[in-house]
């Protein structure tokens, strides 16, 4: 049965993984090809440098896969995200349209507004809008378009003027 000391070894992070990869596959190049030193190793630690090389290039592969696989996905989901925000603009009433229209064309994603606008409060339901956290007047809530939604009116500027 395996100690536990040695499933911690799995836990390495991904440049730790990396750099033990690195010298497993120094010392066993070195001693293939009779460097200073590294050709005098006993056969025992060429044989655990081997063996290292091939369980940290696994760890680092996957730290490496795991970084990929994470990007990718995030790149769907923001495009996923941006075409949800681009069916949702599509289909804005005048008033909703108004809303946005004046925060472009001052550039800004934030606006104080009264909690009983029903405009506002349709935009806040569609996620479009999302009310600021505090204590703040009833009468000038803080309201901010988050930064996935604003960067698709930026990118749709022109139907809103």
């Amino acid at each position: 049965m395996l100690d536990s000391g040695w499933l911690k070894l799995l836990d390495l992070s991904g440049p730790s993984s990396f750099a033990c990869f690195v010298t497993c596959g120094a010392i066993s190049y070195g001693h293939s090809d009779s460097w200073l030193l590294m050709a005098t190793l006993p056969d025992w630690v060429v044989a655990f440098a081997n063996v290292g090389l091939f369980f940290f290039g696994a760890l680092a592969a996957v730290w490496v896969l795991r970084g990929i696989v994470g990007w990718l996905q995030s790149a769907v989901r923001k495009r996923g995200r941006a075409r949800r925000v681009n069916q949702q603009l599509d289909s804005l009433s005048q008033d909703e349209r108004k809303v946005f229209s004046y925060l472009l064309n001052r550039g800004q994603n934030a606006f104080p507004c009264s909690l009983a606008d029903p405009t506002v409060g349709v935009l806040v339901q569609r996620g479009l809008v999302i009310r600021g956290a505090g204590q703040h007047s009833i009468v000038n809530w803080p309201h901010i378009v988050p930064p996935y939604v604003w960067d698709v009116l930026l990118d749709r500027r022109d139907e809103f003027r």
